[in-house]
């Protein structure tokens, strides 16, 4: 057919002409594939696209959504706008056939832009279709960049959550990915043949438990996974860390009664918190809207222990009166008061200038992440905002670590071999990486 060749063979003029009649644009070639399922797969030009998607096809399936296609073909920063083009004509982020196009993105290796332009239009990052879109990066060896992404947008209990093939599989799928049952993201990420060691060490300061075995058929622990002395090292680095985990909890002044450190994984995602919250909290945060939990968290740690001290913090920082606050912070719809406030607080009160970019946060926020600002508020409560310099190096680090979604330096994991040097140059110990995306260790500051 006419408009399958002139695709095939980039002739736009010839597309034009024959779009002039729609019912060209409804047209199927013998695989059952529309015009602009072949664009995409073609990896035409935006033009091309243009022409080829309108509204009433957007979602057409032939097994892909043409979205899902676009996350397969245009990986790197330049089918941005094609796939933002996708979107604006009402592309469903979430469609579902096996995988979502976030699950897709991750897996093939889209950039982090395109990751974050998913994620920013509503891709859910807990969609479970056998697996999520944590599972399906790990399993393609993704870089920091992206699985921060993810991580930053899940439950702590997610991190270690196994695939799971139980369900609508076929016996021969069953026992092609049968590998792959009760797999966690670490055992995906370690699995490959040259897995991301950035990557590893990202999932662990997330809460990863490097001692779960997969609980499959055959019993496997996670170095039957790998043959590498460099994973052996990250591990050994991380698992000293967890062995003097009370001693560090002392040494930063973090100590808290309801601090369960039986319990691995919230251990460490309280630890990377700097404070647990107590269990009615965070259950109900987790029952929020996942958009708004990540930075309504931030916002709502100021460092206080208990719910009383930080609803009168909050009340201060943004004039609730005293009649609103509640006596009894237990009472049901307590958090979604507190979220209700903080969306309705637009203003951001301190300005990070780093990497030539400008960003706006709260200094309520960047006081719960560091104790170092925290100190750096007290001390100079009317500073509104800092700019990278040698007086701050080590800070800025930090402050590209927790913000490098948007400071786009063009080099991709620049921040994590900043975070080497620096390890190298104030002469940390070997667990140093760690304690220093955790901040939590004595930095010197010039």
């Amino acid at each position: 057919m006419a408009i399958f060749e002139a695709i095939k063979n980039g002739k736009l003029d010839k597309i034009q002409e024959l779009v002039k009649k729609e019912s060209v644009l409804s047209k199927t070639d013998n695989n059952k594939n529309l015009p602009i399922h072949c664009a995409l797969q073609y990896a035409c030009e935006l033009e091309f696209i243009k022409l080829l998607c309108k509204p009433e096809i957007v979602n057409s399936k032939n097994k892909d959504t043409p979205l899902h296609i676009a996350t397969r073909f245009y990986q790197e920063e330049d089918g941005f706008q094609i796939i933002q083009y996708l979107i604006d004509q009402g592309a469903d982020v979430n469609a579902q056939d096996k995988q979502t196009p976030l699950h897709r993105a991750c897996f093939h290796g889209c950039s982090p832009g395109i990751i974050k332009l998913l994620l920013n239009n509503g891709s859910n990052p807990l969609s479970e279709i056998k697996k999520t879109p944590l599972h399906s990066a790990c399993e393609g060896n993704q870089e920091p960049k992206v699985l921060k992404l993810l991580l930053d947008r899940i439950s702590p209990k997610m991190v270690n959550k196994p695939i799971s093939f139980k369900k609508n599989i076929s016996k021969r799928n069953l026992q092609i990915l049968s590998d792959f049952q009760n797999y966690c993201p670490l055992h995906l990420l370690v699995s490959n043949e040259e897995p991301c060691l950035e990557s590893i060490q990202m999932l662990l300061y997330y809460g990863a438990d490097p001692t779960l075995d997969v609980n499959g058929t055959e019993k496997l622990k996670i170095q039957d996974l790998y043959q590498s002395e460099e994973i052996d090292q990250i591990f050994i680095q991380f698992n000293s860390i967890i062995e003097d985990f009370g001693q560090l909890i002392d040494n930063s002044n973090l100590s808290d009664s309801k601090m369960n450190t039986t319990d691995f994984n919230s251990s460490i995602f309280e630890f990377r918190c700097e404070r647990p919250y107590s269990t009615d909290c965070q259950r109900n945060l987790n029952r929020m809207e996942k958009d708004d939990m990540i930075p309504f968290r931030e916002w709502l740690y100021t460092g206080e222990s208990e719910n009383m001290k930080i609803v009168k913090k909050v009340a201060k920082e943004i004039g609730i009166s005293g009649k609103k606050i509640k006596k009894k912070t237990k009472k049901k719809g307590f958090l979604a008061d507190l979220r209700k406030y903080y969306l309705q607080d637009k203003t951001k009160d301190f300005t990070i200038i780093a990497e030539s970019k400008e960003i706006k946060v709260h200094k309520v926020v960047l006081a719960a992440r560091s104790k170092y600002f925290r100190k750096f508020f007290t001390e100079n409560p009317k500073q509104t905002s800092i700019e990278q310099s040698e007086s701050y190096e080590s800070w800025m680090v930090m402050i590209k670590f927790f913000y490098i979604d948007e400071i786009d330096d063009g080099v991709g994991n620049n921040h994590i071999e900043e975070l080497r040097e620096m390890e190298e140059s104030l002469e940390l110990n070997e667990n140093s990486l760690f304690l220093t995306q955790l901040d939590l260790i004595n930095l010197t500051v010039n």
